[in-house]
Order: C-alpha cells, then structure tokens, then sequence
C-alpha cells in the first residue's frame, strides 16, 4: 500500500508564505489570531531599511515594496520612538524582532533600532551606497539621497565613534550569523575587536569590508577569520593598507575585490594567504599592470593549482598587443581554471587569440558573458563553442548574435554542452539576403513564404544538433537601432523538432519556458 505525505497546515502555510508580497502578508495577519501566528515569522524573516528618517511622523514616505513577490520586508508601519525616547545610547525592541533573520541597512546606525531583541540573525548588512541598494533591487524612499546627506553629519557625531561597539555587541547577540558585510570608513583604530567577535562565529561564512583606513584591517581580519569561505574586499583611495609578512594560511575559496582602487601590494598579500582559492572576482576594469600583477601571484602560490572560476568585471580597454597577452597570461596562471565570466564588457571576445593555450581550450567548461551596452552583436566571442570540446554552459546575456553567423557555428562541444542560454537576431534584409544565397546553392529547395519560417528552421536544425543539451533558452533581443529580436514561433512543429533533444529538461523560447 502506498502512504502519501499530508502536509501539515502550518508547514503548507510556509509553503504559500514564501510566494507571498510583504503587503499580502500582513493582510493575512489581520483575518485571525490563527493567521497572525503562521504568517508574522515569514513577514519579519528579512528586514530592509532604506531611510533615515527614523523620527519624522509628518513626512509620511512609504517604504513598502513597490515589487511584486518581494521577498523582505521594509519597515513602514513599524513605531519608531522618537528622540528623547531613545536618547543616544538606548535602544526600543521589536516585539517581533527575534524572528528577523536578516537586516540590510544603509548605516550601522540603524543597527541600535532595531537591537537588542535581535538574536538569531543570520545576515547584517550594511549597505553604504545608495546606488547599490538599486542595483541589488532593493527600491529607496524617493528622498533618500536628500536624507543621507541630511543625517551625515548626526551620523559623523554619533554613530561613528561607537561603529566599534554597535558591531561587537550586534555578533556577540547572533552566534548564527553567516554573512556580514561592515562599514569601516569611520573606525580609525578597535578593528581588533571587531575581528575577534567575527572570529568566534562558528558557521560564519562571508564576511564583506568596505572602506576600511586603517592600516592594518586587512591582516587584522584575514588572521582572526581564517575560516570563512568567502571574503569581499571593497578599497578607498585615500588609504593603502600596510601588510605584513605572510601569516598562517586561510581557508577562503572566493576572493572578491570591489571598489575603482585596488592597492596591488594588497591582492598580491591576500592571494598568497589563500592557498585553496577556487573563485577569484577582479575589480571593474581592472589596469593591465594590476591584471599582470595578479597573474603572476597566482603563479608563484599554491591557489595556481585550486583556482576553478576567474570572474572580470569587464573586459581591459583594447590596446597594444602586449597588453592583451597580459589578459591572457591571467587567464593561464591556474593550471585548474575551468570557468570564466565576463562581466560589463565593453567589446567582443576575442576568444581564439585569448584561448591560445590548448590546455586552456581543453578544461573550460563554463563561460558566461554580459555586456553593459543595451545590446550588442557579437562575433569573436562564438568561437568559444567551437574551440572548447568540453564546455558544458554557454550563456550570453544583454548581447546577441546574428543569425548568420549563429548558423556558421561548427559545434566542437556538441558532445558536451548540456546548457545554452543566448539572443538570435537579424533584421529583413538578412533574411531576405540569406534566403536567396540558400536557394541559389540549392534550386530544389521549396520556395517558402515566409523567410523568418525558414530561417527559424535552419537555426532549430542547428539546435538540434547539441545531442546531450538539458537546458535551453532563447532569449528576447533588447531592441536598438540597429539590432532586431529573431522572433522564433513556438508551434506544434517547433515542440517535435525539440522533442530530438532527448535529454532536454527545460526549454525557454522568448520568455515561454517548458519544463518536460
């Protein structure tokens, strides 16, 4: 006899809350006592605040998602106390606040209001720049950037001398925490303790430093947090971090630099007390001295021999041809590198001039590339399908390829590739041009009414041909002056020729995803 699983109500009700808006759910905890039980964990499960208007009842500027299906909750109904309440040291506790298990916030200030209820949180982040909260999705009160400036200085005057210990008591409170990202633009000296707080969790995991001057922070926290895997180092300018001899080594597998200035002295020192480095990320357009900098630390330590994932975020301005060799010697340091990922390029990749290295060619696996342009074609690029016997993921994001050229690919993963995610287009002329060059080389083809019909089975012909593909997704074009979306129709005919990709799991086409 078959016994089937029956949900219980309060575990089926977490199910619903997880697809459910902040707004919605508070509407469930007004139906009844019940209701209220099972659904104010998943609405104070994550808390993002975005102003600083803490004390202000007049304003009245709604901070509630403007997203539908957000997945946090940002405070506006909440009370606040207002001043003389609160004072400059004291705290008000959410009722609720040991539900939170993750805060964001745009200054550690904001830490104190939310206090001392806070004991099982397993993000504190503190998010400095206004445009990040937008690039991340978050969505700001109107007058964010008006309020920032507004309550920089009561920031400078009272919350900066006490960073130290708002954030030793904040880790003290969360033993659970797993991620921390800290602003250290205004601790001038105590890092020490902040670092042997952090060094006392024991499932943490990523810890992210942003402007921090003092000069020691980075040997400071890289020796009191050995054991995390992931550390995000975002540099100022204003401040070069001394560094020591190297130390005892760490365990970090993911290093992250952020920020327009990266002091070299300090990649090469942190690179070298990584000796198990899987994943490294560089710095936004990162100068060629600094790109042949790192490649030769990676060569003289032991991470040459674990670095796996080598992300840029973007692509070094084109120039000499030395300057270029320099790409590829970064690109070669690691004898296990397997994935690359190309972030905001500016340009095409020249993928058989940077991949001249045939053991290169032979171990990579995945390759990503995004571009920061509305849209781009892109042509050298491609050859990385057909130089790479063993990729395995391909994807193209906010760049796309001309339907000519995509039908010129000669396949050299088609053994192997099991994901591809790209953008076809073209425009009328090509594909009236490229109709009338196939039926000159072939006069027994049919005529076809519909040149994009033909087209569009020439490409699935060539899809076809990916004989262990899972995944699929044919991505709309973002449409500029120049490029136009290859628009594939779905049909009865299109779903029996994708029926020949026998492992096919998931199958995208212009936004319509099937799941087999």
């Amino acid at each position: 006899m078959v016994h089937h699983r029956i949900f219980d109500v309060s575990e089926l009700v977490s199910h619903i809350a997880e697809f459910l808006a902040p707004h919605d759910l508070t509407v469930c905890l007004r139906v009844n006592r019940l209701w209220f039980e099972w659904f104010i964990e998943p609405l104070y499960r994550s808390i993002h605040i975005f102003d600083f208007d803490y004390f202000s009842k007049d304003l009245g500027y709604g901070l509630a998602s403007r997203t539908h299906g957000a997945r946090h909750f940002e405070l506006e109904d909440i009370p606040y106390c207002d001043q003389s309440e609160v004072g400059y040291g004291g705290s008000r506790v959410y009722k609720y606040s040991y539900l939170t298990k993750a805060i964001a916030a745009a200054n550690v200030h904001s830490f104190q209001y939310l206090g001392d209820g806070c004991s099982n949180l397993t993000h504190a982040l503190v998010i400095e720049n206004p445009q990040d909260f937008c690039s991340d999705g978050y969505s700001a009160c109107p007058q964010f950037q008006f309020e920032l400036e507004t309550w920089c200085e009561y920031f400078g005057a009272v919350t900066a001398p006490r960073t130290v210990e708002i954030w030793v008591d904040l880790i003290t409170r969360n033993p659970s925490l797993t991620c921390v990202r800290i602003d250290l633009s205004s601790v001038q000296e105590g890092i020490e303790k902040i670092a042997e707080a952090l060094g006392g969790l024991g499932q943490l995991k990523e810890v992210c430093v942003s402007r921090a001057v003092q000069r020691d922070a980075a040997q400071v926290l890289l020796d009191h947090c050995s054991d995390i895997d992931t550390l995000v180092w975002l540099s100022r300018r204003t401040c070069r971090q001394h560094v020591d001899i190297i130390h005892q080594p760490t365990q970090i597998i993911h290093l992250k630099f952020e920020g327009s200035y990266v002091d070299k002295w300090l990649v090469v020192y942190m690179i070298k007390r990584c000796p198990r480095l899987r994943r490294l990320t560089l710095p936004p357009y990162t100068a060629q001295s600094l790109l042949l900098t790192i490649a030769t630390a990676i060569r003289d330590s032991d991470c040459s021999s674990t670095l796996q994932l080598l992300e840029f975020d973007g692509l070094p301005a084109p120039g000499k041809d030395q300057d270029s060799i320099v790409l590829e010697q970064v690109l070669t340091a690691s004898d296990q590198l397997l994935e690359v990922s190309l972030k905001r390029a500016q340009r095409d990749f020249a993928a058989v001039f940077y991949l001249r290295s045939f053991g290169l060619r032979a171990r990579l696996e995945v390759f990503s590339y995004h571009t920061r342009f509305l849209e781009v074609e892109l042509d050298l690029t491609l050859a990385v399908l057909e130089i790479c016997p063993n990729l395995r993921v391909f994807e193209l994001e906010n760049a796309s390829v001309n339907v000519d050229r995509f039908l010129r690919i000669q396949w050299g993963c088609r053994a192997t590739i099991t994901r591809l995610r790209i953008s076809i287009s073209c425009n009328e002329i090509q594909a009236a041009s490229f109709y009338q060059e196939v039926e000159l080389e072939d006069p027994s083809n049919v005529v076809v009414a519909d040149r994009r019909m033909f087209l569009q089975e020439r490409i699935l012909e060539k899809l076809t041909q990916l004989s262990v593909l899972e995944e699929l997704q044919l991505r709309p074009t973002r449409l500029n002056f120049s490029v136009l979306s290859f628009p594939i129709k779905v049909d009865g005919g299109t779903m029996l020729q994708m029926q020949r990709l026998k492992r096919l799991r998931v199958l995208s086409i212009l936004g319509i995803c099937h799941i087999y």
